[in-house]
């Protein structure tokens, strides 16, 4: 893989960022470049955000050659095809149903070079597999942010292909969970909701609860303590039944780790299960990386 170049891209909620791969390392080289978006952006706006970066990344690589445009989109998501899904049903990205982004994308670069879609939890998983370099464990990604991202790997593979025990490609946002589905529990819409009911104020996010955590507010201790303890006997289940040794976690949810980790350890250490269960250092990078990892893996 020795110069080979690769454009990796790590779409989200709140964000759209692009940076070149090394397709030698596996590396980032050069800048980042970032926008802020939402999920209600208009289709021709978002494509003309995601161009723009696009243009600006391949700009920066002084004639390097792309061999590939990896992008990670949140589903729901045609990856194969290149065409958003978004009903409404997630509230994300509605404004792009039926949109072929592929397509659209194709034409508004004039190129011919490869554009490749993949799931943005999965991208995550592989970014941070990649780290491991051990291609022979099973581990668990998830996501903890406006949402619920997870999947599972193996050698750079989902685990879910080859083990009928992993529902839905690893995908655990919609499993039944209480009374809902586990996204309703494990998110930052879960926590803000659960927090305003909890101390009768309303707050912009889960840093703010950290904020108030950290000015020893006891509602907020407690609710990441608690926390900490559903998510460790959820994903308890997961690594029993799947035979998990890592377990990665990122998310915009993981700014409050020192707070909701000692209750998630425990209940691990209560089973006597020895996954090993660490935070994520850069899940945007992780992602952008993943991207590149599932295209040459085509997982």
């Amino acid at each position: 893989m020795n110069n080979t170049f690769f454009i990796g891209a790590d779409i989200g909620g709140s964000h759209i960022s692009v940076s070149t791969i090394d397709g030698a390392s596996m590396q980032i080289v050069g800048n980042t470049f970032r926008a802020k978006i939402n999920t209600e952006i208009e289709a021709e706006n978002f494509i003309e955000v995601l161009i723009d970066l696009i243009k600006q990344c391949s700009a920066s690589m002084q004639e390097k050659k792309i061999t590939a445009i990896c992008l990670a989109f949140p589903g729901a998501f045609d990856y194969e095809n290149g065409i958003g899904l978004y009903d409404g049903s997630n509230k994300k990205f509605e404004k792009l149903y039926g949109l072929n982004i592929r397509e659209t994308l194709a034409n508004e670069l004039q190129t011919n070079i490869p554009i490749f879609f993949c799931n943005d939890a999965l991208s995550f998983s592989l970014g941070e597999y990649q780290q491991l370099h051990d291609a022979s464990i099973n581990m668990m990604a998830i996501t903890l942010g406006s949402g619920l991202g997870s999947s599972f790997i193996n050698n750079y593979q989902l685990l879910s292909l080859i083990d009928s025990s992993i529902p839905n490609n690893g995908e655990l946002y919609n499993w039944p969970y209480k009374e809902g589905v586990a996204e309703d529990y494990f998110s930052s819409k879960a926590l803000l909701s659960q927090y305003c009911e909890r101390s009768g104020v309303q707050v912009d996010g889960v840093k703010t609860i950290k904020e108030h955590a950290d000015n020893q507010g006891q509602e907020a201790i407690n609710l990441f303590a608690e926390f900490g303890t559903a998510l460790g006997i959820f994903l308890l289940h997961w690594s029993n039944q799947c035979g998990i040794k890592a377990i990665v976690i990122g998310g915009s949810i993981v700014g409050a780790w020192d707070y909701f980790y000692p209750a998630l350890k425990d209940v691990f250490e209560q089973a006597k299960n020895n996954c090993s269960i660490i935070p994520s250092n850069n899940p945007e990078q992780s992602s952008m990386i993943g991207s590149v990892v599932a295209y040459l893996h085509k997982a």
